[in-house]
């Protein structure tokens, strides 16, 4: 099993090349995120819809919905697990 920590799981989300090439060597059944990672994840992306809706940043509320959508927080079937 190789549970991704925050940094590297915001890394392979945001495509960079490094993170992504090499998760992708590593067989998906062995891929899993610890649910407080998913739960940091989910947290940064719900305070960046509520700034955008408090309009703290200049950023459509449409534009942060959007973003949120391509940059999911788990993908699909990805194991997650509590710690």
């Amino acid at each position: 099993m190789i549970a991704f920590d925050s940094d590297i799981w915001t890394e392979i989300g945001a495509g960079n090349p490094s993170y992504v090439v090499r998760a992708k060597a590593i067989p998906r059944d062995l891929q899993h995120v610890p649910i407080v990672v998913a739960e940091e994840s989910l947290r940064g992306w719900l305070d960046f819809i509520r700034k955008a809706e408090a309009r703290k940043i200049k950023v459509p509320l449409s534009v942060a919905y959007d973003r949120v959508c391509a940059g999911s927080v788990i993908r699909e079937n990805q194991p997650v697990f509590q710690v």
